[in-house]
């Protein structure tokens, strides 16, 4: 099945002989460009953890990263996702 967005990447990978849902982490960022707090999620789908980081869009924006990989930028005053740079 083709990919509906260019978020819906399957980030499940292959651990030996199971498949592991990969952890994501939401770097919740101070208006100093500091990080103050990290949230893990868990999803199969980059656009299951957007939707998911969203949820914590309050003030702050957000960085959602999984391992090495930054999958995008969450701006709290405009409340939707810039592709990542």
């Amino acid at each position: 099945m083709p990919p509906e967005s260019p978020h819906r990447m399957l980030a499940t990978r292959r651990l030996g002989r199971h498949f592991v849902m990969p952890e994501y982490r939401a770097y919740i960022i101070g208006n100093d460009g500091h990080i103050l707090s990290v949230e893990p999620l868990i999803s199969d789908y980059d656009d299951t953890a957007i939707a998911a980081a969203k949820r914590l869009l309050v003030r702050h924006d957000i960085e959602l990263w999984q391992g090495r990989r930054k999958v995008t930028t969450l701006l709290a005053h405009k409340l939707r996702p810039l592709k990542p740079s």
